[in-house]
């Protein structure tokens, strides 16, 4: 992620946590947000963000998943049970997917984790 990413990570959160809505008012809650702050700070906020939705993203798909894997059919419908088996694999590759952003996200966390510290220490 780099720092547009994050920007647009921390303005996301500023329009779900309806600090606020209108555009104008979106990017002056963001400038508040991070002016003044070491840019480390910023991106380190914007990966916590970015894990933290991905994260929700996923538990929501898992459950979807879940409930599409209790589904039955009846017995020689198999136009249904492909569409099924097709739906289940591709929230499964979805789920992975995600999975794989998660990890990548929680790498590039730990590295604005550590610069944080370091910049705390220093």
């Amino acid at each position: 992620m780099d720092f547009d990413e994050a920007i647009q990570e921390v303005r996301l959160k500023i329009m779900t946590e309806k600090v606020a809505t209108l555009s104008n008012d979106v990017d002056e809650a963001l400038w508040l947000k991070i002016h003044h702050r070491p840019l480390c700070e910023v991106m380190q906020e914007g990966f916590q963000f970015r894990l933290a939705r991905l994260t929700v993203d996923r538990e929501e798909l898992a459950k979807v998943l879940a409930m599409n894997s209790a589904l039955r059919t009846k017995r020689g419908d198999t136009a249904s049970a492909d569409f099924l088996k097709n739906l289940r694999q591709d929230e499964a590759e979805q789920i992975a997917a995600l999975d794989a952003k998660i990890a990548k996200v929680q790498e590039q966390l730990r590295v604005y984790d550590r610069a944080v510290l370091g910049q705390a220490r220093g």
